[in-house]
């Protein structure tokens, strides 16, 4: 074993007694009950709420999946992240959140299918559909390729000597046991110091860029003039992202699952703003500054692809050929915390969902509370264990399964919801029909219609027809028949 391969795994044991320390502190905090264990009695300051925000917000994909995503395939999916954040995702994050932040009050919610079986007076059906499939159908891959990235990454610093699935089970074992032991604040206070690891590395990244090249500009020189100059360029038509930025925006804007919880721990309105502003720092620093830089160095440093197990190791590859794989294994414990605070909220997330809307509201469990908080626990287990499995091996198709039906899949689930949020119309029929044709659509238009890329035939984002479909059948149904009873809607909405 390599002294670089050492001082590596020694990083990783410390970064675990970090984690775990922090999920001992967060076990003597958690009192019992499911609302204490999930989102933590509604008590999280706004300082925690912004980092876990944030933290949550940049997976691994967010810090060195875009710029990957910039060398392969161009600039404008930087640009348009770019975009859209200033402009519609921090006020859409606002309010939305305001929204869920008034009624996770109200009605002391612990899972997002609370919030939507309430709105639509179902309980059984409604959870299991929305909670069981509509969720972990994305989810669990989206646990799965966290783990790919983190694993495939460090294993390839350490030139396999740590092996890819030694690297699996160690980061696996370890989220889950500090998820087990203190539940959301577990999570949350993880999350402040996996955001301040993120920060630094961003920073760390733009230093160690600027030092290899003696500058910004030579750099931006050799990839505008080199033979993958082609990525400044316009690769996609216009037209294929304005459904993007109709559709994606209010789905990612307080809507994705794991992210929408946090609104009903958020301890004050305070707590509120402060993850709208966390997607603000977050978006700037993650999905624009970052991708800008390290997406040009890899153009000018990489003329020829080379070969890897998954396109986030360019990155790590590059500082490593620069400055050795410990600075580099250093840099890429930012990744690690952006895919751990990601993937620990999805595995709490998915944990409530089997237990509280599966369970105890669809079978109507009557177990003691005791052995409810143990079940929630266990709950963990299962739900990391089948996106470790999933995760096994780089090769297979869970990356491309994950980003093909994660930002389509959230959306088609986002959407009605936030249409059942502000119109007090929609009724069960309604919003039941527009969920099932946005999935339904959705899983047509990928697998069967159209399985080519972008999975319809007129260059749109690839879930535009899915969230028309949705949209369209969820205002059409809802129209033909009767309003909700109003004393559902005052229930939900209060009187007035």
């Amino acid at each position: 074993m390599s002294v670089a391969t050492i001082v590596i795994l020694v990083l990783m044991i410390a970064y675990a007694v970090i984690v775990l320390g922090i999920g001992q502190y967060a076990y003597r905090q958690t009192g019992s009950g499911r609302r204490d264990y999930y989102v933590a009695s509604g008590t999280l300051s706004p300082f925690v709420i912004f980092f876990t925000y944030l933290a949550t917000y940049i997976s691994t994909y967010g810090f060195v999946g875009l710029s990957a995503v910039f060398y392969s395939w161009g600039i404008e999916w930087a640009w348009f992240e770019a975009m859209y954040y200033p402009t519609l995702i921090i006020p859409l994050t606002t309010l939305i959140g305001l929204r869920l932040y008034k009624l996770g009050k109200m009605h002391n919610y612990v899972t997002n299918a609370d919030l939507v079986a309430h709105r639509l007076g179902s309980e059984g059906p409604v959870r299991v559909f929305f909670g069981l499939i509509m969720i972990l159908f994305p989810s669990i891959f989206y646990v799965g390729i966290q783990f790919v990235a983190m694993s495939a990454i460090l294993s390839g610093l350490t030139g396999g000597q740590l092996s890819y699935g030694f690297m699996l089970l160690f980061f696996a074992s370890t989220m889950a046991l500090y998820v087990i032991l203190g539940g959301m604040r577990s999570v949350a206070y993880t999350d402040v110091v996996q955001g301040i690891t993120v920060l630094l590395a961003l920073g760390l990244s733009a230093l160690l860029v600027y030092t290899h090249w003696g500058g910004f500009e030579e750099m931006f020189v050799a990839a505008a003039t080199g033979p993958r100059a082609w990525a400044f360029e316009r690769t996609l038509p216009p037209h294929y992202f304005y459904p993007a930025i109709l559709f994606i925006g209010p789905a990612w804007a307080g809507l994705v699952p794991h992210l929408w919880v946090r609104f009903y721990a958020a301890k004050d309105i305070r707590a509120v703003l402060m993850a709208g502003l966390g997607v603000g720092v977050g978006g700037a620093l993650m999905y624009a500054l970052l991708p800008v830089l390290v997406g040009t160095a890899l153009l000018a440093f990489y003329p020829e692809a080379p070969e890897v197990a998954v396109t986030e190791q360019y990155v790590s590859m590059m500082f490593s050929s620069w400055f050795g794989a410990v600075p580099a294994a250093l840099l890429m414990f930012g990744l690690v915390a952006a895919g751990k605070s990601t993937a620990d909220s999805i595995l709490l997330n998915l944990s409530s969902i089997l237990q509280v809307d599966i369970l105890e509201k669809t079978f109507k469990v009557k177990w003691p509370e005791r052995t409810l908080d143990l079940v929630a626990r266990l709950m963990c287990i299962v739900v990391v264990g089948i996106a470790a499995i999933a995760a096994v091996s780089p090769k297979l198709p869970i990356v491309s399964i994950a980003i093909t039906l994660i930002w389509p899949g959230i959306s088609v689930l986002a959407l009605p919801v936030l249409i059942m949020l502000f119109w007090r119309r929609v009724n069960r029929q309604g919003a039941l029909a527009g969920l099932v044709s946005g999935f339904v659509s959705m899983l047509l238009c990928i697998y069967v219609l159209w399985p080519e890329w972008p999975h319809n035939p007129f260059y749109l984002w690839e879930g535009t027809l899915p969230c028309v479909m949705g949209i369209v059948t969820l205002v059409v149904v809802t129209l033909l028949t009767p309003p909700p009873p109003k004393e559902l809607i005052e229930s939900f909405y209060g009187k007035g």
